[in-house]
């Protein structure tokens, strides 16, 4: 699904601490740090593309590895743009910040977390060291510890509306679909214009069979992304989940100006317009770069395809493929990750 559209003023952001260092107060300025926060999405479908390289610090550029870009940074982007008020970074937070990426580019992970953990030690009332460490940890995968880490920054200010945001992806990402939605629920009801943007709480709606809620969050989704036939293919299933077949394939929501392979295709699929074949040979084709990443598409939604259709067993062959190759995939390849975990859960029943 798509790339948050982060309108982030490059003038405004080129310094580490507009990235780290907010320390929200309340909730009532949306244009702390120089962005505005409607301007914000949590996400809206394509959030595993590349967050544009002009659309955050020249810093994080310079010491960010691109083999782990687009999993740590968004989430400090999403500190910062919901937080309200920007002091001063205190210098020895900030340096001890840049010291740990800068072992991060080298690739010295514990070097890294061993500077963030000394910058939350020594300054344990400082908002920026607690999100900046529960980024590292979420980046690396170590979900408990970026969960610890959110909710230290929560004790520190419970109306921290990018804390709720990030603490309920990193539960998605281990499946506790519960936990993940209460604070998404938290978050739009610190930013309540944010809720047709919330695609991501749709698929934890989806996942959690709460298939009404989710058909809702991508009814009104579709007010805000109009172009994206994953938004279409979700409200599909959830309507076939929630209702019934017959339903979900009158409501099929009409997508024009989706230009990403295969989704052309899959949306003829849902449609009854293409065949499964269809969508795999289009995965196929293009430069061979490009295929590993489109046949990833083609698996996750074959499997949703198969599952909305009754057919189990076709399901659980597709979406276990597409797990396989979930960690070049950003965000959509956590949900087949996710998925794959809950076909798990259900075998050990």
């Amino acid at each position: 699904m798509r790339t948050p559209p982060v309108n982030l003023p490059v003038a405004q952001a080129s310094r580490l601490q507009k990235a780290f260092i907010c320390q929200p107060t309340s909730s009532n300025d949306s244009n702390a740090c120089g962005y505005d926060a409607d301007s914000m999405q949590p996400g809206s479908l394509r959030y595993e593309r590349p967050i544009e390289p002009n659309l955050v610090p020249t810093v994080l550029l310079k010491v960010m590895p691109r083999w782990k870009f687009n999993r740590i940074v968004p989430g400090l982007i999403a500190i910062c743009l919901f937080a309200t008020v920007c002091p001063a970074a205190e210098s020895a937070v900030d340096e001890l910040i840049k010291q740990s990426y800068t072992a991060y580019q080298s690739k010295d992970i514990s070097g890294a977390i061993e500077l963030a953990t000394k910058a939350v030690k020594e300054h344990p009332q400082s908002v920026a060291a607690w999100a900046y460490r529960a980024n590292l940890y979420g980046g690396l995968r170590q979900y408990e510890k970026s969960i610890a880490d959110y909710t230290n920054v929560l004790k520190l200010n419970p109306k921290h509306p990018g804390a709720y945001q990030e603490r309920g992806s990193a539960y998605f990402r281990q499946a506790k679909l519960t936990e993940a939605i209460a604070d998404w629920d938290k978050f739009i009801e610190l930013l309540p214009s944010r809720e047709p943007h919330h695609w991501q709480r749709g698929i934890a709606y989806y996942y959690a069979g709460r298939y009404q809620e989710g058909r809702r969050q991508f009814t009104i989704h579709q007010t805000v992304n109009s172009a994206d036939v994953e938004n279409a293919v979700f409200h599909f299933i959830c309507t076939a989940k929630g209702l019934n077949l017959a339903q979900a394939k009158k409501e099929f929501i009409e997508i024009e100006g989706d230009s990403r392979v295969p989704m052309f295709e899959i949306h003829g699929l849902f449609a009854g317009k293409k065949s499964v074949e269809d969508v795999l040979k289009a995965a196929q084709s293009g430069r061979e770069q490009n295929r590993a990443h489109q046949l990833f598409y083609a698996n996750y939604y074959l499997g949703l395809y198969y599952e909305s259709h009754g057919d189990d067993k076709k399901a659980r062959e597709f979406i276990l493929k597409a797990a396989k190759d979930a960690d070049e995939n950003g965000y959509m390849g956590d949900c087949a990750r996710v998925h794959a975990v809950l076909l798990k859960r259900k075998d050990s029943k």
